[in-house]
C-alpha cells in the first residue's frame, strides 16, 4: 500500500469513465375501469457511480502502484473477519474526489464492486510487489518483494455507492440549498 500513500489515495492516472445514476421513483397505481395508471413519488437516491480506468506498467514504480491500487479495492470489499480485534466490522467507507469541489465533493461512498481485466493481447511485466521503493533505489528493502507479473496495459473498475448520515440528511440537506448549490462541496451529488 505504500505508493498509495505518495497520492494520498488511488489517483487514476489515465481520465476515466464515469458514470453516475441518479433515480426518482415513482410507482405506478392501476386504477380500476381505468386506461391509465396514477404515479405517485416514491423516493429519490443516487443509485451508483461506476468508474473505468485504465492503468499502464511501463516501469517497476508504475506496477507497484496498480498492485498497490488493486490490492486496495481488494481490501475495501471485505469486511474484518476471524481472530480481528475488528471482527465483524464492515468495509470501510471511502471518499470520491473528481473534477473540482463541484462535481464530486468529497463524496462518502462504499465500494459494491471492483474488477480488474487483465488482457490476453497485451505483454506482462514482471514487478517486484512489497518493496518500499523509497528504499529500493539505495539496496535497502522494506518486507519481502514477491514477484508478480501485471499487464503493460489492463482496466479497473469499480461501483461506489454513495452513502449519507442520517444526520447529515437531516441537518444539512434541503432541495433549495441543493438547487441553489450551497451545498457544493458538502458530498451531495
Amino acid at each position: 500500500m505504500y505508493p498509495l500513500n505518495q497520492t494520498n489515495g488511488v489517483v487514476f492516472p489515465y481520465t476515466p469513465s464515469i458514470t453516475v445514476t441518479q433515480n426518482a421513483k415513482w410507482n405506478p397505481t392501476v386504477l380500476t375501469h381505468s386506461n391509465y395508471s396514477s404515479y405517485f413519488y416514491e423516493g429519490s437516491e443516487v443509485q451508483g457511480i461506476s468508474i473505468a480506468g485504465e492503468f499502464t506498467v511501463q516501469d517497476i514504480q508504475e506496477g507497484q502502484y496498480l498492485a498497490a491500487a488493486i490490492q486496495f479495492f481488494r481490501s475495501a470489499t471485505k469486511m474484518f473477519f476471524g481472530q480481528s480485534a475488528l471482527a465483524g466490522t464492515p468495509p470501510p467507507v471511502v471518499y470520491f474526489d473528481g473534477y473540482g469541489s463541484g462535481y464530486f465533493p468529497h463524496v462518502p461512498c462504499v465500494i459494491t464492486q471492483f474488477s480488474h481485466t487483465m488482457g490476453s493481447d497485451v505483454d506482462y511485466i514482471k514487478v517486484p510487489v512489497g518493496v518500499n521503493l523509497s528504499q529500493a533505489g539505495i539496496g535497502q528493502v522494506s518486507g519481502v518483494a514477491t514477484p508478480t507479473r501485471l499487464p503493460a496495459i489492463s482496466t479497473i473498475s469499480i461501483m461506489l455507492q454513495p452513502v449519507y448520515s442520517r444526520n447529515n440528511i437531516q441537518n444539512n440537506f434541503t432541495l433549495e440549498k441543493f438547487n441553489s448549490g450551497a451545498l457544493i462541496g458538502n458530498g451531495f451529488i
